[in-house]
């Protein structure tokens, strides 16, 4: 890369691209707090679950604790 080249930097937002699918599937999930688990771990969460303080690797029933009273839902991933 020579030193007048413009460099880039791409962030991807892995998690709202596996919600995204299942988003897609049904629709039931959109606009609500919603945690993606597999294997007793929350492997993703939306921006509205991780609002209410939804973190990766969290139990499920700690995530559901969170989201249930603001109509949240968990997933189980595909």
């Amino acid at each position: 890369m020579a030193a007048d080249d413009e460099r880039v930097i791409l962030c991807l937002d892995i998690n709202s691209f596996f919600l995204a699918v299942h988003e897609r599937d049904d629709a039931s999930l959109r606009d609500v707090p919603v945690a993606l688990w597999q294997y007793n771990d929350v492997v993703c969460a939306n921006h509205l679950a991780r609002a209410l303080g939804v973190k990766k690797h969290m139990y499920p029933a700690e995530a559901r604790r969170l989201i249930a009273p603001r109509g949240g839902r968990m997933v189980h991933a595909y």
